[in-house]
C-alpha cells in the first residue's frame, strides 16, 4: 500500500488485516535514528522499527510489505524522484534545536515538543516551510565549506565558535577541517 500525502493516514492493510500505525513524529524519528545506527544488525533495526511504527507488529507475516510501507511512510506518500544521494548538509541530532526553534516560528507554536501528538505528515510540512533562519544558515555554511567557497566575515566567526556545528561526519568538509587544523588550509583569509 502506498500512502497519499493528501491523507494524514492512520492505518494501513497488511496481511488482509487492518493494523494501526504509530504515527507521531516522535516515534518516525526514533525509527530513521535507529536505521541510521550502524551499531546495530539490519534484521534487528527491521524488526524494532516495524515494532515502533505498527501496533501488533509480530503479527505480522509480510515483513517486506510493512517494510515499504514504513518508507513510503517516512517518505510522506511522495518517493524522492531520484534515488541519487545528496550531499549532508543537516543532521537530525546536531541541529535539532536549530530545527525545533525554525519550525517553532513556522507553526506559531511555543513548542512543538510540547503538543501531545503531531502526525509524522504534520511536522515535514512544517519543516519544508522553513525559510531563512537557523537552520539555513548553518547549511548554508555547510555547502560553502563542501564547495571551498569563500565565507562571510560572520561566518567564518560563527564558524570559529562554533566547530563542531560547523562540519558533520562523513561529509567532504570534515576533510577540509582536518587540513585546516593541521595549518594546511586557511578559511580565514
Amino acid at each position: 500500500m502506498l500512502f497519499s500525502p493528501e491523507v494524514l493516514a492512520t492505518e494501513i492493510e497488511l496481511d488482509g488485516r487492518l493494523l494501526y500505525l504509530n504515527t507521531d513524529w516522535r516515534d518516525i524519528r526514533q525509527i530513521i535514528d535507529m536505521l541510521n545506527d550502524k551499531a546495530i544488525h539490519d534484521q534487528v533495526k527491521v524488526q524494532a522499527c516495524l515494532e515502533i511504527f505498527v501496533d501488533n507488529a509480530e503479527d505480522i507475516a509480510d515483513g517486506q510489505a510493512a517494510l515499504e510501507a514504513l518508507f513510503n511512510f517516512i517518505d510522506c506518500g511522495d518517493p524522492p524522484a531520484s534515488s541519487k544521494a545528496l550531499p549532508k548538509e543537516m543532521d537530525w541530532k546536531l541541529d535539532f534545536s536549530a530545527i525545533i526553534s525554525d519550525m517553532n516560528k513556522v507553526a506559531k507554536c511555543e513548542d512543538i515538543r510540547a503538543l501531545p501528538y503531531m502526525h509524522w505528515f504534520t511536522f515535514v510540512s512544517i519543516y519544508n516551510a522553513i525559510g531563512e533562519g537557523n537552520l539555513s544558515y548553518r547549511t548554508n555554511i555547510r555547502r560553502k565549506l563542501r564547495k571551498a567557497d569563500k565565507l562571510s566575515p560572520d561566518e567564518r566567526d560563527w564558524v570559529r565558535r562554533n566547530p563542531d556545528k560547523a562540519y558533520l561526519k562523513d561529509d567532504a568538509a570534515t576533510s577540509r577541517v582536518d587540513r585546516i587544523d593541521n595549518g594546511e588550509e586557511e578559511i580565514w583569509d
